[in-house]
């Protein structure tokens, strides 16, 4: 049996020598002990059970929400005001300083098409990237870090490449090679786990026999997981948390990626979860003290690593399965619904409101709310941008081109900045129109690029955010009719800015959007047979 065989079967990916590619920011700490840069870590935090979002980010001003909730809707002199139109439950107030100083991303109206209101399947699909109509085994971030860690599971790296805690869902850390990540909720109690068991190096030799390669695997797994549990337990004891959390499941867990970030575990993912979020009765005070165990907890953390000057490297990104109906039910709770919001926080968060409110009036058939914002779009962002992640790769981890949003900056230990400068291991992002080595030309399109244009592409919109006048860049593989379309979050067609026959090459196009309401625009590139969409901010 082989070695990626029988880790896939053994569920357990494990410490062994670190495997870098070009793109890959300096994450581990070196094998012989010495630090190495410290690099861009993401922290996903599930509201397990499906938030609801309208009670979370409430919209206060809409007589609609209090006149399907007469008795769950958020008083409106208790809402923690954001914008005109949206505000915070009360139990949130640990969050608005993030607000204030910039570093809250709220992320509406999140969702996917067709949204399945089963947890199981629900889970599944927004851990795998895939659809309702589509079934992976494979979670996106396994995915990724696959394909970030070239050689896995053959050669696996010094340090783990995800830790989970809180919640023991298989698919999230399982990829197509093996599983990249374990679970580990205390590492004091995993080292002494895994060290019972370990007899130290085996010194009799093994044969050729199938029954001694299977023995030759189990030893090494042996081997490498005591390994594996002294580099997070090592990380634990080095680290310490300069902050107290509040007592609970989610301070705990955060409480421990504090210590391990601190440690400086080379680890660029972590997973933490709180659970309890299917409200179906007795919510308010139920929902209530969910959030308030969420917002302290968070509000902790960030103080922890700002007091370890770890603050510009961490980003926190909730992710719920689905959100809750808009009518309250006659338990005083919500029932399975479709879009709610997201929260993005850290100091490298592009802080803001993204999307628009909510329309109570215009639901789905089943009359639930519609998706404005495809949650694959926010995982780009953070693949693309915070790790800085090829735009090929980050297409083939969420199985599509979603586009992105400017939701994060970039981690400073980044090749470069992907939206700036241009990344030098992707040829097709040579830099923004400013670069002087831009063939782009503003009247018009440019000559053809043929080394540089492999694939349909809208490579920029800018500025974005921004007001009514925009410049969009897009590339044509080979001569092609074009199309190119403005639309809203309902998917009514707004401006059609070109519908012409252009040559290959880059193309650049003045676009005018008009007055339009803040929000959140989709824009659509038809060329080829082949559709791009970019989401486009206006403030």
């Amino acid at each position: 049996m082989k070695r990626r065989h029988f880790l896939q079967l053994g569920g357990f990916a494990l410490a062994g020598g670190l495997v870098r590619t070009p793109w890959l920011p300096t994450v581990a700490r070196a094998v012989n002990g010495e630090s190495a840069e410290r690099g861009p870590i993401l922290v996903v935090l599930v509201m397990q059970g499906g938030n609801d979002g309208l009670n979370t980010v409430v919209p206060y001003r809409d007589s609609v929400y209090y006149y399907h909730r007469p008795n769950l809707a958020v008083p409106r002199a208790d809402v923690l005001p954001l914008t005109d139109d949206s505000g915070l439950h009360p139990a949130l107030a640990p969050l608005t300083e993030f607000w204030d100083s910039g570093d809250l991303a709220v992320l509406r109206g999140v969702g996917y098409p067709n949204m399945n209101l089963s947890h199981f399947r629900s889970t599944d699909i927004v851990w795998s990237a895939s659809g309702a109509d589509r079934s992976v085994p494979s979670g996106w971030l396994a995915r990724w870090l696959e394909g970030r860690y070239v050689g896995f599971p053959e050669t696996l790296p010094a340090e783990p490449m995800a830790l989970q805690q809180g919640f023991a869902a298989a698919l999230p850390l399982q990829g197509e090679l093996g599983v990249t990540g374990v679970v580990v909720d205390n590492p004091a109690s995993f080292q002494a786990l895994v060290g019972r068991t370990f007899t130290g190096e085996f010194e009799d030799l093994l044969g050729v026999d199938p029954g001694d390669e299977l023995l030759r695997r189990v030893r090494e797994i042996d081997a490498a997981s005591f390994a594996y549990a002294s580099a997070v337990s090592s990380a634990a004891e080095t680290g310490a948390n300069r902050v107290s959390y509040p007592h609970g499941h989610i301070g705990d867990q955060l409480a421990t990626i504090a210590r391990l970030v601190d440690g400086d575990l080379g680890t660029p993912v972590y997973l933490a979860s709180l659970g309890s979020f299917d409200t179906h009765a007795a919510q308010p005070s139920a929902h209530r003290n969910l959030l308030a165990s969420f917002a302290n907890a968070v509000n902790a953390f960030f103080r922890d690593l700002k007091a370890m000057g770890r603050a510009d490297d961490v980003v926190l990104l909730t992710v719920s399965e689905f959100g809750r109906r808009v009518h309250e039910n006659a338990s005083a709770g919500t029932d399975h619904g479709t879009a709610a919001p997201w929260f993005a926080i850290g100091r490298p968060v592009l802080g803001g409101v993204y999307g628009s409110a909510p329309d109570l009036e215009t639901l789905d058939p089943a009359g639930n709310l519609l998706v404005e914002m495809d949650y694959r779009e926010v995982y780009a962002s953070f693949l693309r941008t915070w790790f800085g992640t090829p735009r090929d790769e980050v297409d083939r981890v969420l199985l599509g081109d979603y586009g992105e949003l400017p939701i994060v900056t970039s981690h400073p230990s980044n090749p470069s900045d992907p939206e700036d400068p241009g990344d030098p291991e992707d040829p097709d992002d040579p830099g923004d129109p400013g670069d002087p080595e831009y063939p782009g030309d503003p009247g018009g399109p440019s000559e053809p690029l043929p080394p540089h244009i492999t694939r349909v592409g809208i490579q920029s919109v800018s500025p974005n955010p921004g007001g009514r006048n925009r410049t969009v860049v897009f590339d044509l593989p080979a001569p092609a009719e074009v199309r190119l379309e403005l639309f809203d979050a309902r998917g009514r067609r707004l401006r059609t800015f070109l519908d012409a026959s252009l040559p290959a090459g880059r193309h650049q196009q003045a676009s005018d959007l008009g007055r339009l309401a803040e929000g959140l625009y989709f824009l659509r590139l038809v060329a080829g047979g082949e559709t791009r969409t970019k989401t486009v901010v206006v403030r």
